[in-house]
């Protein structure tokens, strides 16, 4: 059974309302233990919700977040700084990626998970990176 860390596209995706119904069917398909986040995701998450001007859309988006509670989480400890290293050390020739994408690749790296994304090219750079686009899933 795979695993999978959300990146802030999927669940963003998955937080609103009028969210790409793939995107969202397919995380409500997962079960809590196969849903994972990290700090830097929520981070993320968090720019953009209060960035709303609307009190409500807000309140909605802090239930989501509540919601994900329940969900696995991993933090980012030495283990996973180490793997961060490692990794931006050994990106490609020329390559980069930015560091709210290295972070939860290298969580993901860690602790054998999938990262799901809609942005896939974000995560190439890094070798053995296991990566899915859940926004290119065939309609059920």
């Amino acid at each position: 059974m795979d695993r999978y860390l959300l990146d802030t596209s999927v669940f963003g995706e998955y937080a609103r309302r009028q969210g790409n119904p793939r995107v969202r069917a397919w995380v409500n398909s997962l079960l809590p233990l196969q849903r994972w986040l990290c700090p830097i995701t929520l981070g993320e998450f968090w720019v953009g919700a209060l960035g709303f001007p609307d009190k409500v859309v807000r309140h909605r988006e802090r239930r989501v977040v509540i919601q994900a509670k329940k969900w696995e989480w991993r933090d980012i400890d030495e283990n996973v700084a180490k793997v961060w290293a490692a990794a931006k050390l050994s990106l490609p020739g020329g390559s980069t990626i930015e560091s709210n994408d290295l972070w939860p690749a290298a969580v993901a790296l860690r602790f054998g998970l999938v990262v799901a994304t809609g942005n896939v090219r974000h995560f190439r750079p890094v070798e053995a990176l296991a990566v899915f686009d859940p926004f290119k899933m065939p309609d059920q």
